[in-house]
């Protein structure tokens, strides 16, 4: 179990991307319904979040706001007419890329 408390934004996303590519490991190779695996990560995230003190949820409520803004700002975020099956691929980015 990680007990270590991050000390700077940059160990975070370390001590993140490290525990994603553990997590990773576990489904590699696996192919998987898109729509399944992002509704399964949610589900965690949600059950995770759920346990943190109001303050912290709200934190967390903006930051997923700006994250999901991102995402509708990319050029490539079309609807698409349904989400394929696809293999799991890992694309962790670097510390605040």
């Amino acid at each position: 179990m990680q007990t270590k408390v991050p000390e700077t934004v940059q160990e975070m996303e370390l001590m993140a991307n490290d525990l994603a590519r553990e997590m990773y490991s576990v489904l590699e190779g696996r192919t998987f319904v898109t729509g399944v695996l992002l509704q399964a990560l949610m589900v965690l995230h949600r059950g995770t979040v759920r346990g943190l003190p109001v303050d912290a949820q709200r934190d967390i409520g903006f930051a997923m706001a700006a994250y999901a803004g991102e995402l509708m700002a990319t050029p490539h975020a079309q609807p698409e007419p349904r989400h394929e099956a696809h293999q799991l691929h890992l694309a962790i980015p670097t510390p605040l890329q």
